[in-house]
Order: C-alpha cells, then sequence, then structure tokens
C-alpha cells in the first residue's frame, strides 16, 4: 500500500455507517491486491447465491464458463469480483485480475495451460479484445 491510504479492511470498517448511502455495495471497493492469492481472496466479496459466470465474446458467444465448484471457487471470486468493480473483462480488469491471482499469475506464465482462467486474462492484456462477465445466480 502506498503512501497513507487505508488498508481494504480500514476502508470497509469506515464505511460500516455509510454502505445504505453509497450507490453501490461498500464491499466492492476495490483492493490492492498482495502477492498472496490465499489472501487476496479474503478481501473478495462473498460468492454465495453465485452458480455460474459467463464468459462472452463481441460476438455475443459465450467463450467460457467457471461453475462454482471446488477448484474453481477462487476464479469465480475473482471474475465476479471484476465484475463489480470493472463491469466488464477489459485490458484493465484483466491486469487487475492477474495481480489479485498473485503467485498463480507467474506460474500460469511459466506453465500456459496449467491455469486457464489465468491465461484468459492475458490473452485479453495481450489482446485488447474485451468480454462481457455475466454472473449467474444459483
Amino acid at each position: 500500500m502506498g503512501g497513507n491510504a487505508p488498508s481494504p479492511h480500514v476502508r470497509r470498517s469506515l464505511l460500516n455507517g455509510l454502505e445504505a448511502k453509497l450507490p453501490y455495495p461498500y464491499e466492492a471497493l476495490m483492493i490492492e491486491p498482495g502477492a498472496d492469492f490465499k489472501e487476496n481472496l479474503g478481501l473478495l466479496p462473498a460468492i454465495d447465491g453465485v452458480a455460474r459466470i459467463e464468459l462472452v465474446d463481441g460476438a455475443g458467444a459465450v467463450v467460457a464458463t467457471i461453475e462454482n465448484a471446488p477448484g474453481k471457487q477462487g476464479s469465480l471470486k475473482v471474475y465476479q469480483y471484476l465484475q463489480q468493480e470493472f463491469g466488464a473483462l477489459n485490458v484493465a480488469a484483466a491486469e487487475h485480475g492477474l495481480l489479485v491471482f498473485g503467485e498463480h499469475t507467474e506460474d500460469a506464465c511459466n506453465n500456459p495451460g496449467a491455469h486457464p482462467n489465468i491465461d484468459r486474462l492475458i490473452d485479453v492484456v495481450s489482446s485488447g479484445d474485451a468480454l462481457t462477465i455475466n454472473v449467474i445466480a444459483a
């Protein structure tokens, strides 16, 4: 964290009494990701009530789905957060998502195909082609 900016936890506690006045959920405040994915996940909104996320290209085709299932819930949480913060999976969202994935991003760069949900973020950054993130309720 740079300067005197409050941590995400402090920002949330400062807003605790003000959430009803905000035009968005106070949990959706952008985090400053650290190097540890598990710690970053702890800062993200819950995925209770989310069945899956569908990623849709510019032609309207669903190009990927992330189910709410063991082994996918971390990615589901990250992509839901990116949708809440950025509204779409554009270059800025993808760059931020790569930071949220922490140590797994380096592993994905060294082992293409091992982390398809991180590979997708890398593809968006390199291509500039945005995707729509549809959060499907359970």
